[in-house]
């Protein structure tokens, strides 16, 4: 539920992108680790590319005895999410259908339990923050310059409103800043900031070869339970749609 709940999407500008060839992530699972900038409320997240537009993202804390589990689609040229369900999973492997997404006709259709919302985006592309950026890689591996700063605005439900509303809270931007290597990767370093993150500014890193996202620290929380996030890549592993499945059921027994 809490994927969902504070979900941020972003609005880009598709003047500053074309489509351009970068390592297929198909077939690939990329494991982060996910904090507070602190350390604190350490959680895992696991990123699945079962096919080409197609994401799967699993989340889980140790010990919790239970995991969320969204499956996307992308859109296959600009990449921002067209569709997602997103489900609770048990130990047991059995699962609840908690939220769902699909974007029609110029708006986004969402269904929240028992809620339903209806967001126009004329025309605009989005992606989402509490779906820790896993749509973003995509769409920036068709960016047509690399040390162009890129403007987007973002998306989230306000939960301070009830029931639960969608709306803008304002532009971000993503500005070049350098390579670097991060944890034996070479990097393309940016801050990302802007009134739509409370006017306050983070770094993000993209692997410079493949442009997967390599991780984040962003000193604004996407739910709650974080003030704020650092999301650091800990491993990429090539599985079999069936070794994916055994990995989440693996994490599950172990909590």
């Amino acid at each position: 539920m809490r994927i969902l709940l504070n979900m941020i999407g972003f609005v880009l500008s598709g003047a500053l992108f074309t489509v351009q060839a970068y390592a297929d992530q198909t077939g690939q699972m990329w494991w982060y680790e996910k904090s507070n900038l602190d350390g604190s409320n350490a959680a895992y997240i696991a990123v699945y590319f079962p096919a080409e537009n197609h994401i799967e993202s699993f989340k889980w804390h140790p010990g919790a005895g239970r995991a969320t589990l969204v499956r996307a689609v992308t859109h296959p040229l600009t990449k921002n999410v067209s569709s997602f369900a997103v489900v609770r999973l048990n130990a047991q492997g059995e699962q609840q259908q908690m939220a769902s997404l699909l974007e029609q006709d110029g708006s986004l259709q969402i269904a929240l339990g028992g809620q339903q919302i209806q967001f126009a985006l004329d025309g605009q592309y989005w992606h989402s923050y509490d779906f820790d950026f896993a749509s973003l890689s995509g769409f920036f591996a068709g960016r047509a310059d690399e040390h162009t700063t890129l403007a987007f605005e973002r998306l989230d439900f306000d939960l301070q409103q009830k029931p639960v509303q969608f709306k803008s809270f304002g532009e971000v931007q993503l500005q070049f800043v350098d390579e670097q290597q991060v944890d034996g990767r070479t990097s393309l370093h940016y801050f990302i900031g802007g009134t739509g993150l409370s006017g306050k500014q983070g770094d993000i890193w993209f692997d410079k070869q493949s442009k997967g996202l390599v991780g984040y620290a962003i000193p604004v929380g996407d739910e709650p339970g974080y003030e704020s996030v650092r999301l650091r890549l800990l491993e990429v592993r090539t599985l079999a749609s069936s070794a994916w499945q055994a990995f989440q059921l693996q994490q599950l027994a172990m909590q």
